[in-house]
Protein backbone atom coordinates (compact mmCIF):
# COMPACT_ATOMS: atom_id res chain seq x y z
CA UNK A 1 0.00 0.00 0.00
CA UNK A 2 2.87 2.52 0.54
CA UNK A 3 3.55 2.87 -2.90
CA UNK A 4 0.44 2.70 -4.47
CA UNK A 5 -0.57 5.83 -2.02
CA UNK A 6 2.38 8.12 -3.39
CA UNK A 7 1.68 11.37 -3.88
CA UNK A 8 4.03 10.67 -7.68
CA UNK A 9 3.39 8.00 -10.17
CA UNK A 10 6.04 6.85 -13.08
CA UNK A 11 3.94 8.89 -15.35
CA UNK A 12 3.80 12.09 -13.42
CA UNK A 13 7.35 12.86 -13.48
CA UNK A 14 6.72 15.91 -15.03
CA UNK A 15 3.67 18.28 -15.90
CA UNK A 16 3.01 21.26 -18.12
CA UNK A 17 3.68 25.34 -17.54
CA UNK A 18 2.08 27.64 -19.44
CA UNK A 19 3.35 30.96 -19.88
CA UNK A 20 1.05 33.51 -20.81
CA UNK A 21 1.40 37.06 -21.51
CA UNK A 22 -0.41 40.54 -22.00
CA UNK A 23 -0.31 41.23 -25.06
CA UNK A 24 -0.01 37.84 -26.62
CA UNK A 25 2.81 36.53 -29.18
CA UNK A 26 5.62 37.22 -27.05
CA UNK A 27 9.13 34.90 -27.69
CA UNK A 28 10.05 33.77 -23.78
CA UNK A 29 13.19 31.59 -22.96
CA UNK A 30 13.45 29.54 -19.78
CA UNK A 31 16.41 29.03 -16.93
CA UNK A 32 16.34 26.59 -14.71
CA UNK A 33 19.73 25.23 -12.92
CA UNK A 34 21.59 27.55 -14.93
CA UNK A 35 20.40 26.04 -18.85
CA UNK A 36 18.43 28.74 -20.79
CA UNK A 37 15.33 27.13 -23.42
CA UNK A 38 13.83 29.12 -25.69
CA UNK A 39 10.29 28.27 -26.08
CA UNK A 40 9.31 27.60 -29.41
CA UNK A 41 6.46 29.85 -30.68
CA UNK A 42 4.86 32.99 -29.15
CA UNK A 43 2.62 33.20 -25.99
CA UNK A 44 0.61 31.63 -24.50
CA UNK A 45 2.90 29.15 -24.58
CA UNK A 46 3.03 25.55 -22.62
CA UNK A 47 6.04 23.46 -21.91
CA UNK A 48 7.04 20.38 -20.30
CA UNK A 49 8.92 20.63 -16.90
CA UNK A 50 9.97 17.92 -14.74
CA UNK A 51 9.49 18.09 -11.02
CA UNK A 52 12.43 19.87 -8.86
CA UNK A 53 13.20 21.82 -6.40
CA UNK A 54 14.78 24.75 -8.05
CA UNK A 55 13.46 27.44 -9.88
CA UNK A 56 12.71 28.46 -12.92
CA UNK A 57 13.42 31.93 -14.48
CA UNK A 58 10.96 32.75 -17.28
CA UNK A 59 11.94 36.12 -19.83
CA UNK A 60 9.63 37.85 -22.60
CA UNK A 61 10.63 39.75 -24.95
CA UNK A 62 8.33 41.57 -27.36
CA UNK A 63 8.51 44.14 -30.10
CA UNK A 64 7.85 47.69 -28.56
CA UNK A 65 7.23 46.30 -25.05
CA UNK A 66 9.54 46.12 -22.17
CA UNK A 67 11.57 42.87 -21.41
CA UNK A 68 10.32 41.01 -18.62
CA UNK A 69 11.14 38.32 -16.10
CA UNK A 70 9.17 36.33 -13.91
CA UNK A 71 10.52 33.41 -11.54
CA UNK A 72 8.41 29.98 -11.02
CA UNK A 73 9.05 28.92 -7.82
CA UNK A 74 8.63 25.09 -7.00
CA UNK A 75 6.04 24.49 -4.22
CA UNK A 76 5.29 21.20 -2.47
CA UNK A 77 3.03 18.95 -3.92
CA UNK A 78 -0.28 18.94 -2.39
CA UNK A 79 -0.55 15.21 -1.99
CA UNK A 80 2.56 15.03 -0.07
CA UNK A 81 0.31 15.17 3.06
CA UNK A 82 -1.87 12.56 2.31
CA UNK A 83 0.68 10.44 1.32
CA UNK A 84 2.63 10.35 4.39
CA UNK A 85 -1.35 8.95 6.63
CA UNK A 86 -1.90 6.42 3.93
CA UNK A 87 1.41 5.46 2.34
CA UNK A 88 3.74 5.60 5.25
CA UNK A 89 7.50 6.56 5.46
CA UNK A 90 8.15 4.15 2.16
CA UNK A 91 6.06 5.90 -0.30
CA UNK A 92 7.26 9.65 1.49
CA UNK A 93 10.65 8.50 1.42
CA UNK A 94 10.05 7.57 -2.62
CA UNK A 95 8.54 10.93 -3.51
CA UNK A 96 11.11 12.48 -1.77
CA UNK A 97 14.06 10.61 -3.67
CA UNK A 98 12.48 11.16 -7.22
CA UNK A 99 11.39 14.73 -7.05
CA UNK A 100 7.45 14.31 -6.21
CA UNK A 101 7.42 16.64 -3.51
CA UNK A 102 7.80 19.36 -5.51
CA UNK A 103 5.50 21.28 -8.09
CA UNK A 104 4.96 24.36 -9.88
CA UNK A 105 2.39 26.16 -10.96
CA UNK A 106 0.33 25.47 -13.74
CA UNK A 107 0.71 29.04 -15.22
CA UNK A 108 2.66 32.70 -15.23
CA UNK A 109 1.38 35.32 -16.63
CA UNK A 110 3.65 38.04 -17.30
CA UNK A 111 2.64 41.64 -18.53
CA UNK A 112 5.02 43.37 -20.87
CA UNK A 113 4.50 47.56 -20.49
CA UNK A 114 4.68 49.08 -23.96
CA UNK A 115 8.44 50.77 -24.28
CA UNK A 116 8.09 54.31 -23.23
CA UNK A 117 9.76 56.89 -26.56
CA UNK A 118 12.86 58.88 -26.06
CA UNK A 119 12.50 62.38 -27.40
CA UNK A 120 14.23 61.90 -30.09
CA UNK A 121 12.29 58.87 -31.53
CA UNK A 122 9.17 61.00 -31.48
CA UNK A 123 10.33 64.09 -33.66
CA UNK A 124 10.74 61.62 -36.33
Amino acid sequence: MGLTACAGSATDRSHEVTVITEPPGAACTIERAGIRTRLTGGTPVTFVVTRDGGDIEVECKLAGHETVSGTLGSGLEPMLLGNFFFGGIVGLVRDIGTGFVHRYPGSIRIVLPPRSQSTAERRQ
